[in-house]
């Protein structure tokens, strides 16, 4: 009696649960989810940011080539004998008495006040020109790697939607055969009151129907799960229930082989890095050459804070150049190389594994291909079987037993089948991304 409750109970809570979550369902296509993640998607934003940093480093390299400006207002106060004439002398205030060795020794306190404006401009400076070429390429780089995530957040959202779609069905299933069980537990229990069936056939539907709705509560977590991870990725709120469209269109692949395709995004933006690491090498070594630049000053004194009484200028250029800094120079020059050695392996190495993951995910879309229509007629097959059986079983022409062996295969198989569709479907969107 304690049984039949709580089987009672159990079914109650999982009939409302799972319509509950079905009314909370929201269509969606591929296409949709596909536009939403390209406009709200993180890893994008992140890039985004990424990007524009490297903007801002390529408009910092700017003042190698453009003029500097500086503006300053400053006031002095000093009784130094030295300063005191210096300022006077500046502010074009110098008299006959100013000589007097009395005053030129202690004098009273002076007071200057100066406005000036300094400026700057490179001439030749190769070091310099190259470490802009080099933020110049790193920008292209980074431009490229944006690309490519967009790329990757398609191929992301592709397989998300693939697994919602493989849950959804999947909780189907389960809630199908759930419910075909229910529908054998009342023909039993009305065989076994009319005397036509033992107790015990009617507990083992009694028990397949208890783990088939332990399966379901299982099946509806899962999706639920995979629906939260579809909203992230799409920006939506979690908690939202997604019904994904028939997506049969979408299992058309190619099963050709995938030729190296240097021309990827990733590959193009390695490729980039490397040459601004070639720049960045030169720029050390043309560090060793002088540098030329001019440089000028305006400035005006006067010893009233609202004066501008005396000005002068000051302009020249300076070449400069440092032969030798220890072993500085060179331990640098060195140190850029080895980083440059570096990027060219790691780039070989990626080559590498993306033409292994090229290889093995056509093998694995080839043998995903030769099963799919043997896994279609072997569900086929078995629903047709589960069909018959339970027909057969309502008309007490066959065991409880058998019963449930063949609906335990025909879900099985149904769920293979499931399994093997979005399976083909993520490599095909594996393979699109690998392109």
């Amino acid at each position: 009696m304690r049984q039949k409750i709580f089987l009672i109970l159990l079914l109650s809570f999982s009939t409302s649960y799972f319509t509950h979550a079905q009314e909370k369902e929201i269509p969606i296509t591929l296409e949709e989810s596909v536009q939403a993640s390209l406009k709200h998607n993180p890893i994008l934003k992140i890039a985004e940011a990424d990007l524009r940093m490297r903007e801002a480093n390529v408009t910092q390299t700017k003042a190698f080539f453009l003029p500097g400006l500086d503006v300053s207002y400053g006031g002095f106060f000093t009784n130094n004998p030295l300063n005191a004439f210096g300022f006077k002398l500046q502010q074009e205030g110098i008299t006959q008495n100013d000589f007097n060795p009395l005053l030129l020794n202690n004098p009273d306190a002076t007071e200057n006040y100066s406005f000036k404006v300094s400026f700057a401009q490179p001439l030749f400076n190769p070091d310099l020109w190259l470490k802009a070429k080099a933020a110049r390429l790193a920008l292209e780089a980074e431009t490229l790697s944006a690309e490519r995530k967009k790329e990757f957040v398609i191929y992301q959202v592709k397989s998300l939607y693939y697994q919602v779609y493989l849950t959804y069905k999947s909780l189907d299933v389960a809630a199908t055969y759930k419910q075909t069980l229910q529908e054998a537990l009342q023909q039993a229990e009305a065989r076994f009151k009319g005397g036509y069936l033992q107790q015990a056939d009617v507990l083992k539907i009694k028990a397949e129907l208890l783990q088939a709705e332990t399966e379901v509560i299982a099946a509806n977590k899962n999706y639920e799960g995979i629906c939260d991870q579809l909203s992230l990725a799409t920006g939506n709120s979690l908690g939202i229930l997604y019904a994904p469209i028939s997506i049969e269109k979408e299992l058309i692949g190619n099963a050709d082989s995938i030729l190296a395709n240097q021309n990827r995004k990733d590959f193009l933006a390695m490729q980039k890095a490397l040459q601004a690491q070639e720049k960045i090498v030169l720029a050390e070594k043309n560090n060793l050459l002088p540098s030329l630049n001019a440089f000028g000053d305006w400035l005006t004194n006067d010893n009233s804070p609202t004066g501008f009484g005396a000005n002068a200028y000051l302009a020249g250029f300076q070449l400069s150049w440092k032969p030798f800094t220890g072993l500085y120079r060179s331990g640098k020059i060195e140190e850029e190389k080895a980083k440059l050695a570096k990027q060219k392996e790691q780039y070989q190495q990626y080559v590498n594994n993306s033409e292994l993951e090229r290889r093995q995910t056509h093998l694995l879309f080839v043998q995903l291909s030769q099963t799919e229509l043997a896994a279609k007629q072997g569900a086929e097959v078995a629903q047709e079987i589960f069909r018959i059986t339970s027909d057969r079983f309502a008309q007490g022409l066959t065991s409880s037993t058998e019963l449930l062996m063949a609906g335990t295969k025909g879900k099985q198989q149904q769920l293979n089948l499931l399994y093997i569709t979005t399976t083909k479907l993520s490599t095909i969107a594996y393979q699109e991304f690998l392109k």
